[in-house]
């Protein structure tokens, strides 16, 4: 959805972290610096997943891997 990049263009794309499940999410995470796919218990969109940086199975460990980013290097290593 052109609001939600629109959103994160405004706050800077170098320093946005996008975290969604729908294919809504898919241009602003297609564009921010990091995007985490949120596949809980309704499932996601297998194109945001696809093209995720990150995917975990609930918001709480998405925002865990900000909270305490060596976790997140170690999923991106490599």
């Amino acid at each position: 959805m052109q609001s939600k990049l629109a959103i994160a263009k405004s706050l800077g794309l170098e320093k946005c972290a996008a975290v969604g499940n729908g294919r809504n999410d898919c241009l602003m995470c297609k564009e921010c610096v990091l995007s985490i796919a949120i596949a809980g218990r309704e499932g996601a969109s297998g194109r945001l997943i696809s093209q995720a940086d990150v995917c975990v199975t609930s918001i709480v460990d998405g925002l865990e891997l900000l909270e305490k980013p060596k976790r997140l290097i170690a999923t991106l290593r490599g």
